[in-house]
């Protein structure tokens, strides 16, 4: 937790230079994609934690984009995952709860940290058609 409450004071996850007040929100994040980045947020909307509202892109493309989060608060500090299942990623964003109560909308599109990126390599989703288990039998 203290580690937490000391991001609150840094930029981290977003790169230095960033105006916006989420930085001073957001203690840590976790991006989970096969989309190369940079990532940036581009949408934020967190009014109803729920419903929020979260984009993230990577140039034009869109890494994640989703209208409902997973909500946990524990003590100061509230946990949003988003999943966006039409792109294969997610994201965990670590708030601070009093300050989700203030804060409005993203005012600039904020730039993640690499550190804060989960590459998903790509990998074999099907073969000839074929998903899910299969078990290859080889004869001798």
């Amino acid at each position: 937790m203290e580690w937490l409450e000391q991001n609150l004071e840094r930029v981290y996850p977003f790169v230095d230079g960033t105006p916006d007040p989420l930085t001073g929100i957001v203690a840590d994040a976790r991006i989970v994609t096969g989309i190369e980045g940079p990532l940036t947020l581009t949408t934020f909307t967190p009014q109803s934690l729920t419903n929020a509202l979260v984009v993230i892109m990577s140039g034009v493309t869109t890494v994640l984009s989703t209208t409902a989060a997973v909500v946990t608060t524990t003590g100061a500090f509230t946990t949003l995952t988003a999943h966006d299942t039409v792109n294969d990623s997610w994201c965990t964003l670590i708030c601070s709860t009093v300050g989700l109560q203030t804060y409005t909308n993203l005012t600039t599109t904020l730039t993640f940290v690499p550190t804060a990126i989960t590459l998903i390599p790509p990998y074999v989703q099907s073969i000839n058609g074929l998903t899910g288990a299969v078990t290859l039998s080889l004869p001798n």
